[in-house]
């Protein structure tokens, strides 16, 4: 069984690394009623600690997809605006053509 030492925690407190300090935990019996409380192993706080690097990596991750969003975005902006630029400049040169009369008179 895994019990720390208050003086190691204290440090880990001091140092900014993130620590638990939990005494017991809830367990049920076979019917699955509460038959009290038991001392905490390390499974549990193996588990956590997963739990808590998991949680993170989904953040980055989450941060990351969107940046790459936020960059297809853009992309998207400017590749609109090169097209509506290119079709008002050919709009422009259209009717700046001369035109000839053709019909009679």
């Amino acid at each position: 069984m895994f019990t720390p030492k208050p003086s190691k925690i204290e440090a880990w407190i001091r140092r900014g690394i993130p620590s638990y300090l939990i005494r017991r935990c809830f367990e049920q019996g076979e019917t699955g009623l509460d038959v009290g409380y038991k001392p905490l192993d390390y499974r549990f706080i193996l588990d956590n600690m997963i739990g808590i690097y998991n949680v993170q990596q989904v953040k980055k991750l989450l941060y990351a997809i969107d940046q790459a969003n936020a960059k297809l975005t853009e992309q998207a902006d400017a590749q609109e605006d090169y097209e509506h630029r290119a079709a008002a400049k050919a709009i422009y040169k259209h009717l700046r053509e001369p035109s000839v009369y053709l019909g009679g008179n």
